[in-house]
């Protein structure tokens, strides 16, 4: 049978595309989309950036892919993803939910080319729609549900995984000690960690959904990692202090193993060679410049942040 010459240019090109963002040094991933060429490589870069949190560059990507291909809806799923400078750090300005809005809007004008495609554009469209009437705590929630579904319905789509474990980080309660949200969002990584052991945005979320004293052990692993993984992000080389500050905390605190993992033994920081300077400090770094505060849990977010 001859070789068919067209799914042999389709692969390389695939392969093309998965590594453009891991050659900026953003990490290295792939959503596969119906766009051209020239707006998928850049979609891909902006979707590297989405997962350190890198803002407004990733914004900037996504309107480049736009811009390359004006049929590319998908391309504002990217924006609207994209105006959550991080998504962690409650209430988003009102700006940045009318351009989210805007974008999902402008998608679905467009019209996507696969279901896949409309599908994720229906997924984000919660998180903004009606957000001057219907607060934060009620479309994270619709939000949540729509990114369980879609992952439901593409079981072998990495990032819809991805970010529904992100989203249930988002809607996590502070409150929650016996740490459910996170519990599930952790071993939902997990999973796609084992496949894909440097996917930026597994690592990146993954340090976020330990980032509680009884959990941080089960991160320490991600926290190694995130920064080598993507070193071109100014949010990734901040966020493995999370765990490390966590660990100290624990380890001072006299904690012993429970349910959040084996405690420290012996300085076991310093054994797993945490970067020096981030033992138990948190750098105020992220990809916007700003502190990397809180994340805020639903209706306490303007009660409580955490650094």
């Amino acid at each position: 049978m001859k070789p068919n010459l067209g799914t042999f240019v389709t692969t390389l090109l695939a392969g093309t595309f998965a590594t453009a963002a891991w050659a900026q040094d953003l990490g290295r991933v792939h959503f596969e989309t119906s766009c051209t060429p020239q707006a998928q490589e850049k979609f891909d870069r902006g979707l590297a950036m989405v997962h350190s949190f890198f803002y407004p560059n990733s914004v900037q990507a996504f309107t480049e892919a736009a811009a390359a291909d004006p049929q590319c809806a998908i391309a504002y799923w990217g924006i609207a993803i994209s105006n959550r400078p991080n998504p962690l750090i409650l209430p988003l300005t009102a700006a940045s939910l009318k351009n989210g809005l805007e974008a999902v809007e402008k998608g679905k004008a467009i019209g996507a080319k696969t279901e896949r495609e409309r599908d994720w554009l229906d997924a984000i469209e919660p998180y903004y729609k009606a957000y001057d009437k219907v607060d934060q705590t009620q479309r994270g929630l619709a939000y949540e549900k729509a990114m369980e579904t879609l992952m439901q319905k593409y079981p072998n789509d990495p990032d819809a995984a991805i970010f529904y474990a992100l989203a249930l980080n988002e809607t996590a309660l502070h409150s929650d000690k016996t740490y459910a949200n996170q519990l599930k969002a952790g071993a939902i990584l997990e999973a796609i960690l084992a496949k894909l052991p440097d996917h930026p945005g597994a690592l990146h979320y993954l340090i976020h959904t330990y980032d509680y004293p009884p959990l941080a052990q089960r991160g320490l692993d991600a926290a190694n990692k995130y920064a080598e993984v993507a070193p071109a992000a100014p949010h990734a080389q901040h966020m493995p202090s999370h765990t490390y500050s966590m660990l100290v905390k624990h380890e001072n605190a006299g904690a012993r193993p429970g349910a959040g993992g084996q405690a420290l033994a012996g300085g076991d920081i310093s054994r797993r060679a945490a970067p020096a300077g981030l033992h138990g400090i948190r750098p105020a770094a992220n990809g916007t410049g700003g502190t990397c505060e809180a994340a805020p849990r639903r209706q306490q977010h303007h009660k409580e942040t955490r650094v």
